[in-house]
């Protein structure tokens, strides 16, 4: 027979599992409009942000220079479908300032970096 966890205090258990599942959602809904924050990279440098649709364009300086737009608060322009079946988000800054040099926009993977932690939800501005 399989034991059961013991929960001390279950009233906070159930508080912080909705609080997780919430935010969770909304990560999930990603739309345009909406307010994010730009998270840690997952490796050494962003795997699904970009400043441009093609990564293999860019050179190893332009992924080092591209690491200064962690934590900033980005706002979703739109999404793409792609043919491969990917959905791309155009971001853009919050405060409608380039993000590094006259980068405007930048485009991530939706589903991978939300899943890796390259886009986090933002508590109110």
């Amino acid at each position: 027979m399989k034991k059961k966890r013991v929960i001390l205090f279950p009233e906070n258990e159930t508080i912080s599992l909705e609080k997780e599942h919430k935010c969770q959602n909304e990560l999930l809904e990603i739309q345009p409009g909406k307010i994010y924050r730009i998270g840690q990279p997952s490796n050494r440098y962003f795997e699904y942000i970009h400043p441009v649709i093609e990564p293999r364009q860019m050179s190893v300086k332009e992924f080092d220079d591209f690491k200064q737009i962690e934590g900033m608060v980005i706002t979703v322009i739109s999404i793409l479908s792609m043919a491969d079946g990917n959905r791309i988000a155009i971001l853009r800054n919050y405060d409608n300032t380039p993000f590094i040099g006259a980068i405007e926009q930048i485009f991530a993977n939706v589903d991978m970096s939300i899943t890796s932690g390259e886009i986090m939800a933002t508590k109110t501005i």
